[in-house]
Parts: structure tokens; sequence; C-alpha cells
């Protein structure tokens, strides 16, 4: 072990630029900065797993992963999540494309895993801060998990809470919020089978920011009901994602009963929408029928009190869901949108 912390310590001193050959594989991700150490690197774990030498260490903002196995050196530079968030709690160890291990930190009590294919929950054994190898299912577009369920009493509430492993060595956080609650409430840190059922039909949007290393995910249940147009019942799903450098993007989901298709129907990037300085949102867009007929739909969160629509001239009212429609064609021009909460303020839109 120590040999292989002196030679992580020798290679984290250089720039850190991605190479291959020469046995030794360098790779930088998630936006970290590419720059010698800031101050001298803490170590976090020196041993061998299975089979491979493996040291980690970090700085103030980067976490260094250097394994030597039977095929060479590897030396991954991944961003640290803040000290004292959640996600500092547990850090990955990839032992491959198809299994892991995670880092457990000292306060945490209890570690539990599961996928995103019905299965329960299943204690992980932890033994000297590592824990029992998980699977991992093969990358793909849609993301399947693995999920992990964290309980550490002696530092929160008590109150587990859920961490998702996206590949890279920090986890992501996520939170599913019921469209009873905002992005500006506490509410509970675990979603159920409500929100398991969401994080399953949201699946391939979240493997899709697999290379934007997000911080966390929250799926927000913005609205739920009958739809036109063949829609039937839905939910609309705000799913935000918090990336590095204070960076974000946002989509809205439809999804319907019934089926596993999630559609996104309104996007934004590096927007406060759907969080808590945001935490009233109308999402608005143009709905095709399977029988050719154009719809808008508008739909406001709990704290949407009006929405108006001027659509081809025409001015059409609504109590925090409003349709349009239909029409044999898809008027031409921009909808007019404008929106209150009960405090009589103006709602944003995101279309």
């Amino acid at each position: 072990q120590p040999a292989a912390i002196g030679r992580t310590l020798t290679t984290a001193s250089r720039r850190y630029t991605p190479i291959h050959g020469g046995g030794l594989s360098i790779s930088v991700i998630g936006g970290a900065a590419a720059q010698p150490p800031v101050g001298a690197p803490h170590l976090l774990y020196a041993g061998d797993i299975d089979g491979a030498s493996v040291a980690v260490l970090a700085d103030s903002t980067r976490i260094a992963t250097y394994a030597v196995t039977s095929h060479g050196r590897t030396l991954v530079i991944a961003p640290a999540p803040p000290r004292g968030a959640d996600r500092a709690s547990v850090l990955r160890i990839s032992l491959g494309p198809d299994r892991a291990r995670y880092l457990v930190a000292p306060w945490v009590s209890q570690v539990e895993v599961r996928s995103l294919d019905g299965r329960a929950w299943r204690p992980l054994a932890v033994s000297g801060g590592l824990t029992a190898p998980v699977p991992v299912p093969t990358p793909g577009d849609c993301w399947a998990g693995p999920l992990l369920r964290i309980r550490s009493p002696e530092v929160d509430d008590g109150s587990p809470f859920l961490l998702a492993d996206l590949g890279a060595t920090a986890l992501v956080d996520l939170r599913y919020l019921p469209s009873t609650l905002d992005p500006a409430a506490a509410g509970p840190r675990l979603p159920g089978s409500v929100g398991l059922t969401v994080w399953n039909h949201l699946r391939c949007l979240i493997g899709s920011l697999h290379s934007s290393a997000p911080e966390s995910i929250t799926a927000w249940q913005v609205w739920s009901g009958t739809l036109p147009g063949g829609i039937g019942q839905s939910q609309v799903v705000c799913l935000r994602a918090e990336l590095p450098a204070d960076r974000s993007r946002v989509f809205a989901v439809m999804t319907r009963a019934g089926s596993d298709a999630a559609t996104t129907v309104a996007a934004a990037t590096d927007s406060h929408l759907c969080s808590r300085r945001a935490p009233a949102v109308v999402i608005a867009w143009w709905w095709r029928s399977a029988q050719g007929h154009w719809h808008h739909i508008a739909v406001g969160s709990g704290a949407v009190r009006s929405v108006q629509a001027t659509v081809a001239g025409q001015i059409h009212y609504g109590l925090g869901y409003l349709v349009s429609g239909p029409y044999s064609a898809r008027p031409s021009g921009p909808v007019a949108i404008q929106a209150t909460d009960w405090a009589g303020k103006t709602v944003p839109v995101l279309r």
C-alpha cells in the first residue's frame, strides 16, 4: 500500500491530462480541474481490492483514485462532493465495467442496495469501510441503477436518504417530491413506491445526464390528472439536475398511466425553474393527438392560481390547468402565457 500511495501522490502532482499508453491511463472526469492538488492530499483509503492495489486521495475539490491491476495502472480524477453533504458519505470504486464497491464514511450505519427492476432493497455488507461488490448494469442509453439507501443517524436526523450510481466517483443525491410539496419544502428523503415508479419512467433521461456529472437530481411531480387528445390519465414531472460550476438542466416530462414511455415536453438550461428559488411554475407545450388534432396544454404547480393563454389571437383562462384546442392545424406564432400564484405574483413558464 505505501508504494501505491507514493505513486498516486507523484502522479497527482503533475498536470492531469488524459493519457493512454505506457501502462498508465489518466482520466479527468466531471469537469474536475486539471491542475496539481490544492494543498496536501488526504488519504481516504489504501488497500488491495479483488486483486488490485487501490489508493484513494482527496484535496479540497477532487478525488483521485489510483489502481494497479494485472492490466495496467489507472488514475481517475473526479470532483469531490462538498464536505458535510450526504454525497460525501459514499464514494464509488470501480472494479471494471460490470461491478463496483463503495467506500463508506465512518458515520454511516447502514447501506442497502437495489436496481430499478422492481427487486426489493437488500443489505450491503461493509467491512473495513468498504462494501461488498455490487453488480453494475451494462452501460446503455437508459440508467438502471444501482440505487443506494444510506442511514447515518449520528449525523442526520436518522432518516435514510437515496444516492444513485451514475458511474462517477461521487454518487448523485436523488430526491422525489410529490405534487403536495414544492422544491422549497423539506420533504421526505425516500421516494416510496410511487417515487420509484417515477424514477423508472425517467431512467433514460437520467442516463442522458451521465456525462454531465450531476450532483443532485430532483423529480418533482408538478401535476397529475386527465389530459385530452387521447392522452388520458397523466402526470407531469419536472426533473432538475444540479451540475458542477453552479450549472443546471431542467426537463418537463409527461408520463401516462399504463405506459413506461416518458415524453420530454419542455426544457431549460441554467435556470432557477423547479428549484427553491422558483417553486411555482407553469409548464406549457403543444400536443398532437392520435387523430391529428393539436392541443396547447398548460399545467401549473400547486402554487399556481390562474393561467391565461393567448393562442391565435384568442384568450383562454384556467385555474392552474388550461387546454386550448383542438385545432386541425397547429396555429402559427407564439403562444403568450400569463400566470399568477396565490399571492398575485407572476409565475415563470417552462416551455
